[in-house]
């Protein structure tokens, strides 16, 4: 409906009107997704309450930063992966740096050999970057040399032979089962190292005018008998 008509102005000539159009129409509210609104959002009045405009705690977006990504539950899955697959410490994962005092505490997985008299000794032998390197774990039931006839002093020396090089350990005193945890190290190949052979002697340091006994036990290791150098070979060998 619309009406058409002059309205006077107050306050001014008589012949002073102002011609104004009226219309009045019934507006219909579509409907749509997201909040509604009502009538009193086209009268720039308040909207009223209403439960619909309210967000539901329950139902509130979550925030981008907050939703899990596939990214993240995939590291979360492989840290747990991780930590279940450790592995708990063993002679072959502690010798494998070689250092000294590495596996004093450990035990061989194999049974210890017969005691030929003269007692046994522990070691780790492996080649990694061009060194082969020995580790003198301990020894134990060694025999009697000082003229007290009580104990030893005992220390070890490893000979490459072939290569004309050898080393020796520090010198145990008045031990019959001495613990060195110490290494040795020579620079060779993988193809000397394969060529060679190890003689390892236990020996007792005397004095140079001393007449107790010197050589305690020795053992000859072919090193080509070792299957896998790379890896830290750990065992008992018996003295002759």
């Amino acid at each position: 409906m619309c009406i058409d008509k002059d309205f006077p102005l107050d306050n001014a000539t008589p012949k002073t009107t102002l011609n104004m159009r009226l219309c009045l129409r019934v507006l219909k509210l579509k409907e749509k997704q997201g909040p509604q609104f009502d009538g009193s959002e086209i009268m720039n009045k308040p909207p009223t309450p209403s439960a619909t405009t309210q967000p539901s705690p329950t139902t509130s977006p979550v925030p981008e930063a907050e939703k899990p990504t596939p990214e993240s539950d995939e590291y979360e899955h492989l840290s747990i992966n991780n930590n279940a697959h450790q592995r708990s410490p063993s002679i072959a994962s502690i010798a494998s740096v070689m250092s000294d005092g590495a596996v004093s505490r450990m035990q061989p997985n194999e049974r210890k050999p017969a005691d030929n008299g003269k007692g046994r000794v522990m070691l780790t032998i492996r080649h990694h970057q061009d060194q082969l390197l020995v580790l003198i774990v301990k020894a134990e039931s060694l025999i009697i040399c000082d003229e007290d006839n009580s104990t030893s002093d005992p220390y070890v020396k490893v000979t490459v032979i072939g290569q004309n090089l050898s080393k020796k350990t520090k010198v145990v005193k008045k031990s019959l089962n001495p613990s060195f945890d110490q290494r040795l190290s020579f620079q060779l190949s993988i193809m000397d190292v394969r060529k060679s052979r190890l003689k390892v002697s236990v020996k007792n340091h005397t004095g140079f005018l001393s007449s107790e006994k010197v050589r305690m036990g020795t053992i000859f290791i072919n090193l080509a008998n070792i299957p896998d150098l790379t890896l830290p070979n750990t065992r008992w060998f018996s003295l002759e």
